[in-house]
C-alpha cells in the first residue's frame, strides 16, 4: 500500500513540473512572437496570462500535492529571502503561503500568497525610473523589506514548529527553484515588451 502512496505522490510531482514546464515554454514562445513579428504586446501577454494561469495554479497544486503540509519543513528565513531578492515578492508571498500551509496554519495560506502576487503586477504597471540601476535597487529593496516583515511574522510559529517536528525532512528546494524560473520568465518577457 505504501508503494502505491510513494508512486501517486511522484506522479503528483511529475505532472505539476510538466505543467510549469509547459506554462514556461508557452512565455518563452510568446516573448519570442513579441520581438520577432511585433506582435502588440498588450494582446500578448493578456493571452498569456489567460493562458497560463489555470496551469501554473494546477502545477503548483500538484507539487503542493507530492509534499503534504506536515510531511516536509517549512523553509527558514535563507530560502525566504533568496526567492524575495531572486524571484520578486510574488514568490515571496507564495513561499510565505506555502510555509503556513506547511505549519498547520491553513487560513493564512491564501491571502499571504494572493495580495503579494496582485501586488507584484500592479508593481510591474508602475513608473520606472529611468536609470536601470536605480529601478533595481528600488526592487530589491522592496523585497528585502518584504521578506524581512513577513519572515517578521512566521519567526515565533517557525521556530515553535520546528521545535515539535524535529524528524521531518527538510523543506526542499524544487518548488522555490521552479517558481522563480516562472516568475523570471514572465518578468523577461515584459521586459522585452
Amino acid at each position: 500500500m505504501e508503494k502505491v502512496a510513494t508512486k501517486r505522490k511522484r506522479g503528483w510531482f511529475w505532472l505539476g513540473v510538466t505543467l510549469l514546464f509547459f506554462s514556461l515554454l508557452w512565455w518563452v514562445l510568446t516573448v519570442l512572437m513579441i520581438v520577432s513579428e511585433g506582435e502588440e504586446p498588450v494582446f500578448a501577454i493578456g493571452l498569456g496570462l489567460f493562458c497560463t494561469a489555470i496551469p501554473i495554479g494546477l502545477g503548483i497544486t500538484c507539487l503542493m500535492q507530492r509534499s503534504p503540509s506536515l510531511e516536509r519543513s517549512p523553509w527558514g528565513s535563507g530560502t525566504l529571502w533568496a526567492v524575495s531578492i531572486l524571484g520578486s515578492f510574488g514568490v515571496g508571498g507564495i513561499i510565505a503561503g506555502l510555509n503556513w500551509r506547511r505549519m498547520g496554519k491553513h487560513s493564512l495560506m491564501w491571502p499571504t500568497m494572493i495580495v503579494p502576487i496582485v501586488a507584484y503586477f500592479v508593481w510591474l504597471l508602475l513608473p520606472w525610473p529611468e536609470s536601470e540601476a536605480a529601478a533595481e535597487s528600488l526592487s530589491t529593496l522592496f523585497s528585502a523589506g518584504f521578506a524581512w516583515s513577513v519572515w517578521r511574522w512566521q519567526k515565533d510559529d517557525y521556530y515553535n514548529w520546528k521545535e515539535l517536528h524535529p524528524e521531518t525532512a527538510r523543506a526542499g528546494w524544487q518548488i522555490p527553484v521552479l517558481l522563480i524560473v516562472v516568475v523570471s520568465a514572465l518578468f523577461m518577457g515584459l521586459l522585452l515588451v
